[in-house]
């Protein structure tokens, strides 16, 4: 494990026994175990945010493409009142 290698090289446990570097190793080992979960999480997380962005960028488009449907229909029906007052009159 490429892992081992480099921590039997680190400077700050020359002169300590087997034992303690053997100890801290195991800590650092939980250390990682622990974090990784959170690593996960907080991707997860950034993966939800991003799609949330893209879906409010993406309201104003929609509220534009809704209001322009909306002003079509209103003079689709304002013709057709037009059209049957002038008949009436």
């Amino acid at each position: 494990m490429a892992l081992e290698k480099t921590f039997g090289e680190l400077l700050v446990f020359e002169g300590k026994t087997g034992k303690e570097i053997g100890l801290e190793f195991q800590r650092l080992l939980k250390e990682i175990e622990r974090i990784r979960p959170k690593k996960t999480m907080i991707d997860n997380r950034i993966k939800v945010v991003t799609e949330l962005i893209k879906a409010a960028q993406s309201y104003p488009d929609d509220l534009s493409a809704i209001r322009a449907d909306r002003s079509a229909q209103f003079e689709r029906s304002l013709k057709s009142l037009n059209r049957q007052s002038f008949w009436k009159n």
